[in-house]
């Protein structure tokens, strides 16, 4: 949606009418509006209805002056996504955690972890393996504790507030291109600016103000990404 939906660098989190979650958030200069999880059918290809897209936007209108009215046609992309909750068929989906949960087999040492989802995959691994060296007995009694949670990720071991202006220094871009690349790769925006350079910072959307360039999608193939989907999802 137009950024005018939200004030700059805001966003909106609130109860919808049937208990579960309205979030408006800022995204690249234009604003997210989602609902959580409903109980759907499983398809390889999950697509957003037109039902759960005037849902939001009629949730939207609670939460707005009365002098606007929110339009169908403001709307400039949908998609939506399944994410798999631990079943109890006792409860609705809305009431369904949204955690992952471990479960051990004391018989055949077999360790189950279910749910979760891709901001908590770090926890999801510590408590899995966690788990695994409990229920091992003397096996595993060599195992140290956890230590991902102190590892950097790529892009974060020379990564400062201040990286950007570095960019803007080297490479001569303008400050929103070069907040852009600091902000998605850390320390390796000097390795994405460098494949820019090969052809001058051609941006995948030339008459948008999105930021992002043709090299970024030649860097995430470089990642083993194989489809579109993998560079999107980057």
């Amino acid at each position: 949606l137009p950024n005018s939906y939200t004030p700059p660098g805001l966003g909106v989190l609130s109860a919808t009418a049937d208990g579960r979650v309205l979030f408006l958030l800022p995204w690249e200069g234009e604003v997210i509006a989602g609902t959580t999880d409903n109980k759907c059918e499983v398809v390889k290809e999950p697509r957003a209805t037109a039902s759960e897209v005037k849902f939001i936007l009629d949730e939207m209108q609670r939460y707005l002056s009365p002098n606007i009215k929110v339009q169908p046609s403001d709307v400039k992309s949908v998609w939506g996504g399944i994410r798999p909750l631990v079943a109890d068929p006792r409860r609705s989906t809305k009431h369904i955690t949204r955690s992952h949960l471990v479960m051990p087999n004391a018989a055949g040492g077999l360790v189950t972890i279910t749910g979760g989802k891709w901001t908590t995959y770090r926890q999801m691994a510590e408590d899995a393996v966690d788990a695994a060296v409990r229920h091992a007995g003397g096996a595993l009694g060599h195992a140290k504790a956890c230590q991902t949670n102190k590892l950097m990720l790529l892009g974060a071991h020379q990564y400062h507030p201040r990286l950007y202006l570095q960019l803007m220094q080297k490479y001569g871009l303008s400050q929103p291109m070069a907040e852009h690349l600091a902000h998605y790769y850390g320390d390796q925006a000097f390795t994405v600016a460098d494949l820019a350079a090969l052809s001058n910072f051609r941006k995948l959307y030339p008459d948008h103000h999105y930021q992002f360039l043709e090299a970024e999608a030649e860097y995430a193939i470089q990642e083993y990404a194989c489809t579109v989907s993998d560079v999107m999802a980057r």
